[in-house]
């Protein structure tokens, strides 16, 4: 989530920057447009890497753990699933929709709805990883304290 964070504040300065740059004109906007394309690149990587390394240590808690701890870690698994597949589902809608809008105010009706569902998107994914993080995390806590007492 904090990838995530970062990136869009990333791309609002960016596009902050770009507007600014555009005011002066010369090659200022589009070396801003550029730099910000780039982190924006580095950032969308950077959350590729950590989704999948939160996806793999889900997946070897799932496989060793018992009881909640694995329905946890599959709710983890499913949510990172999840997030991608509604991801791929709300864009294709918004390529649909705006391809075939034929005026300014349609794409901009377009754009707000994607919004709202990127937002519902992405709190649910959220709840779906903080409920499955802490029912994984509640069963290691007893299974590593039994180990202790043992």
């Amino acid at each position: 989530m904090a990838v995530r964070l970062a990136q869009y504040i990333v791309g609002a300065v960016a596009g902050f920057a770009i507007g600014a740059s555009s005011a002066d004109g010369g090659d200022a906007m589009g070396v801003t447009a550029l730099g910000g394309g780039i982190v924006a690149l580095l950032m969308l990587l950077l959350n590729g890497v950590v989704s999948l390394a939160l996806l793999v240590v889900a997946i070897i808690v799932a496989v060793q753990a018992r009881g909640r701890g694995r329905i946890g870690a599959l709710i983890v698994v499913g949510a990172i699933v999840l997030a991608v597949v509604l991801y791929w589902i709300v864009q294709v809608i918004y390529m649909i929709a705006v391809g075939a809008s034929t005026d300014p105010t349609s794409v901009g009706v377009w754009a707000l709805v994607v919004l709202v569902l990127e937002i519902g998107r992405g709190l649910l994914i959220a709840v779906a990883l903080i409920v499955g993080a802490m029912m994984a995390r509640r069963w290691v806590k007893q299974s590593s304290a039994g180990a202790l007492s043992a």
